[in-house]
């Protein structure tokens, strides 16, 4: 039996092989997101180099609850099951809001130099800050990690039709949630 958020899972055959154990669990999320990604380009050309521009500014703030619970259900006969059964009131033992925003900045040179090479430079720097409530353990972290990326790229157009590409890059992103022991998870980084 289940109901909105709640779910009742087996938990395991005992010694007699016809009883099942199970156990009920809550899952209540409250997320909301709002995003906006704004940018402008622009061309030109110096000398023998032609530049497609990119400039942006990218936002987002976003806010998660979370509320999950456990309780022991009633067990079950597996041969002879009688649904409908009363589950207890889940026993809370995780309740935590974070809201988190982050304000990207970015610029890319796409160049087409001559008739043969084209250039890729771009870098974005991400400024992200992050507040975990604890509501059961009545804590507050906050955190504010920032973070300069980068990418290379270089291109041979070939009279022949390939384009041979060799690029390097980095990456980084700010990951909302909290691992095991309550901790805010770190952002990633590659």
């Amino acid at each position: 039996r289940g109901e909105a958020g709640y779910a009742v899972f087996g938990g395991g055959l005992p010694g007699d092989m016809d009883t099942l154990n199970r156990f009920g669990f809550g899952n209540a999320p409250d997320l909301g997101l709002f995003t906006r990604d704004t940018n402008g380009s622009r061309h030109a050309a110096t000398a023998s180099v032609d530049h497609s521009v990119v400039f942006g500014v990218d936002y987002s703030k976003s806010r998660s609850t979370i509320v999950s619970g456990f309780a022991f259900a009633p067990p079950i006969d597996i041969f002879h099951p009688v649904y409908g059964g009363a589950i207890p009131s889940l026993f809370t033992y995780f309740n935590t809001k974070q809201p988190s925003s982050l304000l990207g900045l970015y610029l890319q040179d796409h160049m087409k130099i001559g008739a043969r090479w084209v250039v890729t430079l771009a870098g974005r720097h991400d400024s992200t800050d992050i507040t975990t409530e604890d509501q059961i353990g009545k804590t507050n972290n906050k955190q504010s990690p920032s973070k300069f990326t980068h990418r290379e790229g270089l291109t041979y157009l070939s009279e022949i039709g390939l384009a041979p590409y060799v690029s390097y890059s980095t990456s980084f992103l700010p990951v909302t949630g909290v691992d095991l022991s309550g901790q805010p998870v770190q952002p990633t980084e590659g």
